[in-house]
């Protein structure tokens, strides 16, 4: 199979804000959560690369958020994974890969599967 696998983890940040009256004719004001779920700068980076290869090469994108999944954390964690990592056939790149190492990894897939 060929697809690039990338695993990133995303952080939640929640603020807490005045919303509008709660009674009306009242001076108090209910209150609002919101919470704003964004990924760190290298972990888009890594995910906006992954992407292009995998469209330039007509491959499968997988991204494993492991904020989300606990199943995936742990998974990730016995084999070793540390986030930002992508990872195309049994080769991995932990960190920000370049776009050139990522095809540099895919060619050698490729001749070994030949």
């Amino acid at each position: 199979m060929n697809r690039i696998r990338v695993y990133i983890r995303s952080e939640e940040d929640t603020y807490e804000f005045a919303g509008q009256l709660a009674v009306k004719g009242h001076t108090c004001y209910g209150w609002k959560k919101e919470t704003v779920v964004k990924l760190p700068e290298d972990h888009r980076r890594a995910k906006k690369i992954a992407e292009e290869i995998a469209e330039e090469q007509g491959l499968d994108l997988e991204v494993y958020d492991l904020s989300d999944n606990f199943r995936n954390r742990i998974s990730a964690f016995l084999r070793g994974i540390k986030t930002p990592t992508v990872e195309i056939g049994n080769r991995r790149v932990n960190g920000v890969p370049s776009k050139e190492n990522l095809l540099s990894l895919l060619n050698e897939k490729q001749i070994v599967e030949k």
